[in-house]
């Protein structure tokens, strides 16, 4: 024997009152966790990064920050921390791009932190260093792990002051830098950057004795795909100490200065 479905129908009026009955509890619910999460008391306080990031600001100097400002939290019901403050405070950091701070059920405080990746170090004409993400943000060197990426200097007039980048060479150093930040081989090629008083780029190697005349970074990917065919073609049979200078900054050629011709011309 088949049981029968009751068929119950819902008014418009019903649905309303239902719905209105649902959020009731939920407000209820909401309300209770909330009081519960503010009287919480804050057993220790935790740092994590965004997408298993590897951090670049030691961890100390950052709660150093904190704790100088805010006092210590650990102890303290969760009503008395400032969270919002907390956060203001730590988007204050250059190096840092996105942060969200809260207390967990368990009483963690946690911090999760996403940082600026640098892609070059910039040392300006006053001798004032700071680095360039990709986006053209500049951030200073302050409480930071050294940075494995290339470092520019030369006539660069670019303050050392945190914010985007104003001047036409350090945008070509940030294309540089974000670009060789997307080709390791190249990244662990080039050791330096030098900015002359035309704003044009030269790059200096870890190998060889030639230096890179790259000029500005229109078609840069076409001026390493010819450099890299001068390398494959040129420099792995005629020896890398055969050349002074590399010369990629005209489109569809490279021309090289050979050594013997330099110490010929000093004599």
């Amino acid at each position: 024997m088949k049981l029968k479905r009751p068929n119950i129908k819902f008014t418009r009026g019903k649905q309303l009152v239902l719905l209105a009955a649902i959020l009731i509890i939920l407000g209820v619910v909401w309300a209770s966790v909330s009081n519960s999460a503010n009287k919480r008391i804050v057993q220790s306080v935790v740092i994590s990064y965004y997408n298993r990031q590897e951090p670049i600001m030691q961890e100390t100097a950052l709660l150093k920050r904190l704790y100088k400002q805010y006092g210590t939290m650990v102890g303290r019901p969760a009503n008395e921390i400032n969270i919002s403050g907390l956060e203001a405070s730590l988007h204050g950091v250059g190096a840092i791009q996105k942060v969200q701070v809260y207390v967990e059920l368990d009483g963690i405080l946690r911090i999760k932190v996403l940082y600026r990746k640098p892609v070059i170090r910039v040392k300006n004409k006053k001798g004032k260093e700071f680095y360039m993400d990709s986006s053209g943000y500049k951030f200073l060197l302050n409480d930071l792990k050294p940075q494995y990426v290339i470092l520019a200097n030369g006539f660069i007039s670019e303050p050392a002051l945190e914010g985007k980048a104003q001047t036409l060479a350090a945008k070509d150093l940030c294309i540089l830098g974000t670009f060789l930040s997307k080709h390791p081989t190249w990244q662990a090629d080039c050791e330096q950057c030098y900015v002359d008083k035309k704003s044009e780029l030269t790059l200096i190697p870890r190998v060889g004795k030639h230096t890179i005349e790259l000029g500005d970074t229109k078609f840069i990917e076409e001026k390493f795909q010819n450099l890299h065919a001068f390398y494959t073609n040129g420099l792995n049979k005629m020896g890398w100490n055969n050349y002074t200078k590399v010369i990629i900054k005209y489109r569809n050629q490279v021309l090289a200065k050979p050594a013997v011709l330099n110490s010929r011309q000093n004599k």
